[in-house]
C-alpha cells in the first residue's frame, strides 16, 4: 500500500491509474518532467501541480501551498504506480506483433484555433477588444445581433484564443507559472461568454431550418440536435474580417448539412424497414414487396462506402440507423466505441456521413436525394 505524504495527491492515485492507456502514458510523462523542474526548497501551489498534470482547473483557486520535497516524494510514488500499467500495455501490444505508437508531445491540451489580426500582437488593444466584446455580450440579450455587434464579439472570440494559445506556451518558461495559468482561465471564461452569447442570439435559425426539414420518417429532437451542433461549427469556421453576415453563413451550414444527412437517413431507414413498429411487426409477410421495392445495386454501393468507414465512424453509422439490425441511441452506441460521451458519438457519425457522401459518386447521391 503507497503513503502519501499530502491528502491531495493520493486522491489523484485512482484518476491516474483508472485512466485509459494513452491518458496514463501522457500523465507519467508530465509526472517526470515535473520532478525535473520542483525545487525542495520552495512552495509550489497544489492547483499548479494538478494543471500541470491533468490538464485542467477547477473554478476557484484553493489556496493550498505546499512543500517542493514533499511533492517530488508524492509524485515519485504516483509514477511508481502508473509506470508498470503503461509498460504492461506496451509489452501486451508487441506480443500480438503492434507496434507502440510515437510518444506524443507533452503538451497541456490542444491548441484552439483561431482567426488572427494584426491588432492582436498589440498589447494596448486588449482592454480595448474585451470591452467591445462584452458590452455586446450583455446588450444582444438573446436577439440578432447588429452588424457591429457580431464583429466586436467574433474579434473578441478570436482575440481570447489567440491569448490562451500565447500564454500556453509561455508556461513551461515563466517564473510565475501559476499567475500565467489564472490568465488562461481569464481568457478561456471570456471566450466562452462570446460563444455562448453568439449561439443564443442565432439560435432561432437553427429552430426555422428544422422545422423546414422535419418529415414523418425524422423526429424533432434529432434534426434540432444536429442543427445546434452545425451552429457550434459554424461559430468555429467563420471569417469575420471578410464582412459577411453570420445568420447568412450559419444558415448556409446548417442548410448544407440537413441536405447531407437526412436523404441518407431515410434511405437507410426505410430499406431496412424502421420506419415504425407497424413494419417490424409486417415484415415477413410484406418481404417480397420490400425485395421488389429494394435497388440491389444501391444497398450493395452503400454497403461496400460503409466499409471503406474509419472503424469507429462505421460503428456509429450502422447502429444509429440499424443497418445490421435495430437502431439503438447514441448513449447506447457509446460504449461499443469505449466512450462515455454521446455527443462525441455523434461527432463520429456525422463525420462518417461526411465520409460517405465523398464515397459515393455523384449520380448515386443525386438517387438518394431524390
Amino acid at each position: 500500500m503507497l503513503e502519501f505524504r499530502l491528502e491531495q495527491c493520493a486522491d489523484m492515485l485512482s484518476r491516474l491509474t483508472g485512466a485509459p492507456q494513452k491518458a496514463r502514458a501522457k500523465y507519467l510523462r508530465r509526472i517526470e518532467r515535473l520532478l525535473e523542474e520542483l525545487d525542495p526548497s520552495r512552495q509550489y501551489p497544489f492547483d499548479y501541480i494538478r494543471y500541470r498534470i491533468i490538464g485542467y482547473c477547477i473554478d476557484q483557486d484553493t489556496g493550498s501551498l505546499f512543500q517542493g520535497g514533499d511533492l517530488q516524494a508524492d509524485l515519485t510514488s504516483l509514477a511508481t504506480e502508473i509506470r508498470p500499467l503503461t509498460l504492461a500495455a506496451k509489452l501486451e501490444k508487441a506480443k500480438v506483433g503492434q507496434q507502440p505508437k510515437r510518444a506524443e508531445p507533452a503538451d497541456l491540451e490542444p491548441e484552439p484555433a483561431y482567426i488572427f489580426e494584426p491588432a492582436f500582437e498589440d498589447d494596448g488593444f486588449d482592454k480595448l477588444i474585451l470591452r467591445l466584446g462584452g458590452d455586446s455580450a450583455k446588450a444582444c440579450g438573446g436577439r440578432l445581433l447588429r452588424p457591429d455587434e457580431e464583429k466586436n464579439l467574433f474579434r473578441c472570440y478570436n482575440y481570447c484564443k489567440f491569448k490562451v494559445t500565447h500564454l500556453t506556451r509561455q508556461i513551461a518558461d515563466s517564473l510565475d507559472r501559476f499567475s500565467v495559468v489564472e490568465e488562461v482561465n481569464f481568457y478561456k471564461g471570456v471566450a466562452l461568454q462570446c460563444r455562448n452569447a453568439i449561439i443564443e442570439a442565432n439560435i432561432g435559425l437553427v429552430n426555422r431550418a428544422t422545422i423546414q426539414h422535419v418529415g414523418r420518417n425524422l423526429a424533432f429532437e434529432e434534426l434540432l440536435s444536429d442543427g445546434n451542433n452545425s451552429l457550434i461549427r459554424a461559430v468555429e469556421n467563420f471569417d469575420y474580417r471578410k464582412g459577411n453576415r453570420f445568420s447568412t453563413y450559419s444558415t448556409w451550414v446548417i442548410t448544407k448539412n440537413f441536405a447531407r444527412s437526412i436523404p441518407l437517413e431515410n434511405l437507410l431507414r426505410k430499406s431496412m424497414g424502421t420506419d415504425s413498429e407497424a413494419v417490424l411487426e409486417t415484415q415477413p409477410e410484406n418481404e417480397k414487396k420490400y425485395k421488389t421495392r429494394l435497388l440491389p445495386r444501391l444497398w450493395k454501393t452503400i454497403e461496400e462506402a460503409l466499409e471503406k468507414l474509419p472503424e469507429k465512424e462505421r460503428i456509429a453509422v450502422t447502429h444509429f440507423f440499424g443497418v445490421h439490425g435495430a437502431p439503438i441511441s447514441l448513449r447506447e452506441i457509446a460504449p461499443k466505441l469505449g466512450i462515455k460521451s454521446k455527443e462525441l458519438v455523434r461527432t463520429y457519425k456525422d463525420r462518417g456521413l461526411r465520409h460517405l457522401e465523398e464515397i459515393l459518386d455523384s449520380e448515386l447521391y443525386e438517387e438518394i436525394y431524390t
